[in-house]
């Protein structure tokens, strides 16, 4: 973040295991929604979408949310991948 000087408004600790419901309250805040898993990445538009078929996307083995996720602009951000990461942030 640092890097493409953006200011952090808010940081919540991996610790606070989040769950399915703060995932889906999440998609209220946002129009589109960027996961990232390994090698591949996921884009929805949230209101063409159920949310209980996002959901599954943004969480990891556990059942928690995965991190980093990064509400920016319109939309939420789940995940890394480096370089998505410039191309999304640079703008």
């Amino acid at each position: 973040m640092e890097a493409n000087s953006i200011q952090i408004i808010e940081e919540i600790s991996a610790n606070k295991k989040l769950g399915k419901p703060e995932a889906e309250s999440l998609l209220e805040r946002a129009v589109k929604i960027i996961i990232f898993k390994g090698r591949n990445t996921n884009h929805f538009d949230i209101k063409d979408e159920k949310k209980s078929s996002i959901t599954p996307f943004m969480l990891g083995p556990t059942g928690n949310l995965r991190a980093p996720t990064i509400i920016y602009k319109n939309m939420i951000v789940v995940g890394f991948n480096e370089d998505k990461f410039n191309d999304i942030f640079s703008k």
